[in-house]
């Protein structure tokens, strides 16, 4: 049986509901995305951030930023323990998965799967 085509499907449900924190920026790191578990991650409402760039939510910039890095290299980051803190002050230690999502060839977004990681 062949598989369906995956642009017919509808992820959303499922990377709203998962036990990851999920983010997923335009190329520009505007926020698209932020599912349920990332907010109680950082003790943001995903309400507040989307529209948000990830530069005005967290204390990073460009050059720290694994979602911008992954964004500049077109390439995937995995397996990273990272440490963060939201512009409120929260710090948040994750292991973090950084993907470059493509559109016939053209970057249009990159998803960041992030899971709670204490030292």
């Amino acid at each position: 049986m062949p598989l369906p085509d995956i642009e017919n499907l509808n992820l959303e449900p499922i990377i709203s509901s998962m036990h990851e924190g999920v983010i997923i920026t335009d190329t520009k790191g505007v926020i698209c995305f932020y599912n349920k578990t990332q907010g109680k991650m950082d003790d943001l409402n995903p309400d507040q951030v989307i529209g948000a760039r990830l530069t005005d939510i967290y204390q990073l910039d460009v050059t720290t930023s694994l979602i911008h890095q992954c964004l500049s290299s077109r390439k995937p980051i995995q397996n990273v323990t990272f440490f963060y803190q939201t512009h409120l002050g929260k710090q948040v230690n994750i292991l973090s998965h950084v993907h470059p999502l493509f559109d016939d060839g053209a970057l249009v977004r990159a998803i960041n799967f992030s899971k709670d990681y204490q030292m």
